[in-house]
């Protein structure tokens, strides 16, 4: 367990990588390749709406992904300009809209 908080909240980044471990670099493209992965799925899925927009628990259903993996791909696409939330929900089942940007993107 503090081995996970620290890699969580340490300093750990400041230190070369140990031998038999994964670089950093290696992990960002890891996760960088999970969020193309799901994010095209998101988009896709949006596109083909004639309101180009869609509930979360929607997304879950068609792309087959588990909330907790669709909320840090839609954090990161809302980031990146891509899709923006439409109308927020005190359930968390927000309205998700591709923006402008997302209708052009091809990932």
């Amino acid at each position: 367990m503090s081995s996970e908080i620290r890699r969580k909240f340490g300093l750990d980044y400041l230190i070369k990588d140990r031998p038999g471990e994964a670089s950093q670099s290696t992990q960002n493209k890891e996760v960088e390749l999970a969020l193309l992965t799901v994010g095209s799925k998101i988009i896709d899925q949006l596109k083909n709406k004639q309101s180009h927009s869609a509930r979360l628990h929607d997304l879950v259903e068609t792309t087959g992904f588990e909330l907790e993996t669709l909320l840090p791909v839609v954090n990161r696409l809302q980031s990146l300009n891509v899709v923006r939330i439409a109308d927020r929900d005190k359930f968390g089942n927000h309205e998700i809209a591709l923006t402008p940007t997302g209708m052009t993107a091809s990932l």
